[in-house]
């Protein structure tokens, strides 16, 4: 797929993160990673992968909490 941005499918994201396609999003909604549509699909770009990772290294935000979380129903703004 040719395009003008350079880009990464959610599986891939996640997997890379070692974490789920759904945290990935989770991310994105948070605003910390930016996700682009493209053909009907969405795509994480790598420059905020990269961004992110150099932040964060090869994990996912602490400040992004899984729906499984023992806290997940009450820290608010952290959990989706």
């Amino acid at each position: 797929m040719k395009n003008d941005r350079e880009i990464l499918s959610l599986e891939k994201t996640a997997q890379l993160l070692r974490t789920t396609k759904v945290n990935v999003l989770m991310h994105a909604r948070k605003g910390l990673l930016e996700q682009v549509e493209e053909g009907g699909q969405w795509y994480i770009t790598i420059k905020s992968f990269e961004d992110f990772v150099s932040s964060n290294g090869s994990k996912k935000s602490d400040s992004v909490c899984s729906s499984g979380c023992a806290h997940a129903a009450s820290c608010g703004s952290n959990c989706s």
